[in-house]
């Protein structure tokens, strides 16, 4: 009779081992509660993340016109005014304040074809992108150009890098006749 009760014991502390050696095999790393809570705390921490990123963007979509604003306001004061004889540094200048900004795309890049229906998400950012760094440059190049030089300039010249070029023409003419 004390057998049976023992081998009773016995089988069940055997299956009691099988059952742990197989739950083990087959756990979830999960169920490991130090595990749940790291990868819990991952988890969070990249949505978190990814929430603090959009906000982060939408602010500084929001705040970005003022903040564009002020700074180009700042540093186009730093432009001296173009005059007879200082063309090599107001130009040199112009290129390092609009690099500086990023403006300076529609300078070093010829203008993306235009927009069509067919166009990419991709085309249409690059587009407007360059079609700012164009707009703000010429509008910060002639802000340092005075009338009696701009007048010499055709109307249909409307790019930054057409504009830059014309002026330069013009003082390489101005020079080249003294």
């Amino acid at each position: 009779m004390g057998r049976g009760p023992q081998r009773h014991v016995s089988s069940l502390v055997s299956l009691d081992i099988h059952h742990q050696k197989e739950t083990k095999r087959n756990a979830c790393p999960l169920e490991d509660p130090h595990q749940a809570q790291n990868s819990i705390a991952r988890n969070l921490k990249r949505i978190e993340g990814f929430q603090l990123e959009k906000i982060l963007f939408s602010i500084t979509e929001w705040i970005q016109p003022m903040l564009s604003a002020s700074t180009i306001s700042a540093n186009t004061s730093n432009i001296p005014v173009l005059n007879g004889n200082n063309f090599k540094d107001w130009k040199e200048n112009v290129l390092i304040i609009l690099g500086c900004m990023d403006l300076d795309l529609a300078l070093r890049i010829e203008k993306p074809p235009s927009l069509t229906a067919a166009s990419s998400s991709d085309d249409r950012r690059n587009f407007e992108k360059w079609e700012r760094s164009d707009r703000m440059s010429l509008m910060i190049i002639k802000r340092g150009v005075p009338e009696a030089f701009r007048g010499a300039i055709s109307d249909e010249v409307t790019s930054a890098k057409d504009f830059l070029a014309e002026i330069e023409k013009g003082f390489l003419f101005a020079k080249k006749q003294h």
